[in-house]
C-alpha cells in the first residue's frame, strides 16, 4: 500500500483469504482492496505460484471494527 494504512494480519481458507488492515480515514477501503489484490496478483503471477493465469474474483466483503478491539481481532 502506498503507507496509507497498516496491515495488521492476513490469512484465511484455500478459497479465500482474510485481511486485516487499519486505514486512514482519507483512504478508500476500495482503492485499498485494489491495490492489495492487484499487487499480490501480479506478485503471484510473476513467481508462477500458479498453474494458469491467477485472478481475484471481482467483489469483496469489508467490516469496520473499534480501535478498542483490534488486539483482540488480531489474535
Amino acid at each position: 500500500m502506498r503507507k496509507k494504512g497498516k496491515l495488521i494480519s492476513i490469512g484465511g481458507m484455500s478459497d479465500h483469504v482474510h485481511l486485516f488492515a487499519k486505514l486512514r480515514a482519507s483512504e478508500s477501503i476500495s482503492k485499498a482492496i485494489g491495490e492489495y489484490k492487484g499487487s499480490s496478483s501480479k506478485w503471484i503471477n510473476e513467481n508462477k505460484l500458479y498453474d494458469r493465469h491467477f485472478s481475484w474474483q471481482a467483489g469483496f466483503g469489508a467490516f469496520s471494527v473499534s480501535e478498542s478491539q483490534i488486539n483482540e481481532i488480531a489474535r
